[in-house]
């Protein structure tokens, strides 16, 4: 049985420069895609991430969510989505019940993880894509993707 990130690796010695994603005025190709797998899950490796740690992500519908899936796929660790419309409350326990030790999530739902990151002993790190906003709760959120 193939792995999520073999076929990816076969698709882009396949495809290579042909288009994998189209989104807004942006595309990405099969071996760009590959790329920023290898990119994210080389960083996730660099910040201590392992074969089936958990990942708590969210994020809209966009690039970065597919090669946050895909990095995470090449080192065996598991993505816990959170849906977007979620409030603190939901969100916290999303994380809390996953036990996830990172998190993914846009700028646009600062408020919301900073919030429920304070709740939850078992998120280690942030890691906050479009942004330099510091968390209050004395941790610190990365810049990532």
């Amino acid at each position: 049985m193939e792995s999520i990130g073999s076929l990816l690796d076969h698709a882009a010695r396949k495809y290579g420069e042909k288009t994998f994603v189209f989104f807004k005025d942006e595309e990405i190709s099969f071996r760009e895609m590959n790329d920023l797998a290898n990119k994210v899950a080389n960083a996730f490796l660099s910040e201590g991430m392992k074969k089936s740690d958990r990942v708590a992500i969210m994020l809209t519908n966009r690039p970065e969510y597919l090669s946050v899936w895909f990095g995470l796929n090449r080192i065996g660790a598991s993505m816990v989505p959170i849906n977007t419309v979620f409030t603190t409350y939901e969100t916290e326990y999303i994380i809390d019940n996953s036990e996830s030790s990172v998190g993914v999530a846009g700028a646009e739902y600062y408020q919301t993880v900073e919030e429920a990151w304070a709740k939850c002993p078992l998120l280690e790190k942030m890691i906050l894509l479009d942004s330099d906003k510091k968390p209050g709760n004395g941790g610190t959120f990365q810049r990532f993707c």
